[in-house]
């Protein structure tokens, strides 16, 4: 019998009796693999050239992570080698939605998205577009979701791409949103709601 690798040996103990530590390592361990800095992200699109592929670029808030966002970066994948997700800091997110936003921070967010397979690397960019980034690596593959058209995307940004001989493309499956979601949920809430005793009625909810 072929001898079991660190690996192998590690999640069998783990899932026998799983300390704090290992807990937190099998949580971190992909932030720690995709999480880049722009300047490590400038060197690795420097190795992608030199390697003959392509890179492509999604970028958006991700918050509260859905089914659409899991179908976005399986068509990015399907686009290209290299899948880099671009997002927002919390900053950049209270400047676009609102005080409100986002639902999950950074940190939560930046953890869910490094454990989808089909995401490569992770980027976090502070203003309002990520058009100094997207000057600086650019991407092969600019890749928006079916909720945009060519001329509903950030125009600067379709621009620069298409300046220097990028593809601007947008995926031919629905991705839904967050903010629908949370809409469909706010109105849910609504019908719970008891205005006498200013409570939610979680019986009438189906929760006990």
């Amino acid at each position: 019998m072929p001898q079991e690798d660190e690996n192998n040996q590690f999640l069998r103990k783990l899932i026998k009796s799983p300390t704090k530590e290992q807990l937190e390592y099998l949580m971190t361990e992909p932030v720690r693999r995709k999480l880049r800095t722009l300047d490590q992200m400038i060197k690795i699109r420097e190795d992608i050239r030199k390697q003959g592929k392509t890179l492509v670029w999604v970028n958006g808030c991700f918050d509260l992570g859905h089914w659409g966002h899991l179908r976005y970066f399986a068509c990015g994948k399907a686009y290209g080698d290299y899948l880099l997700v671009a997002t927002n800091s919390d900053e950049s997110i209270r400047r676009t939605k609102g005080p409100q936003r986002p639902i999950m921070d950074k940190i939560a967010r930046i953890e869910a998205l490094s454990h989808i397979e089909s995401v490569d690397h992770l980027l976090v960019f502070e203003g309002y577009s990520p058009l100094a980034e997207l000057k600086v690596l650019q991407p092969d593959v600019y890749l928006k979701g079916n909720d945009y058209t060519i001329d509903t995307v950030n125009q600067d940004e379709r621009k620069l791409v298409e300046g220097y001989g990028g593809r601007v493309e947008i995926t031919p499956t629905s991705v839904d949103s967050t903010t629908r979601i949370l809409r469909s949920i706010t109105n849910y809430l609504k019908t719970l709601y008891n205005s006498e005793t200013g409570e939610f009625d979680l019986q009438k909810g189906g929760y006990t």
